[in-house]
């Protein structure tokens, strides 16, 4: 999902995730090449953990309860419009 494809048809590209903000998939990307940096995490905190974990984050910022995250999501191999 973080990655558009060349033909505009990757899941980012959908159109329910146009109105997501760019820069929040940016701070992803950044936040993963940070994990990545670690040798003891690289290749095994995926961003689709990273989403839910900040998303977590975010609902509790604002108000919302505190819950636990369960860990051990994988990232996808490949990102189509066909699998949203």
């Amino acid at each position: 999902m973080l990655l558009s494809s060349p033909n505009g048809k990757a899941t980012k590209d959908y159109p329910d995730n146009l109105s997501l903000a760019g820069d929040g998939f940016d701070i992803v990307v950044k936040a993963k090449a940070v994990v990545d940096k670690d040798s003891k995490c690289s290749n095994k905190v995926y961003c689709a953990d990273i989403l839910a974990l900040a998303t977590r984050e975010v609902f509790a910022m604002t108000g919302g309860p505190f819950y636990p995250v369960e860990l051990g999501r994988r990232d996808g191999r490949i990102s189509t419009l066909a699998s949203v």
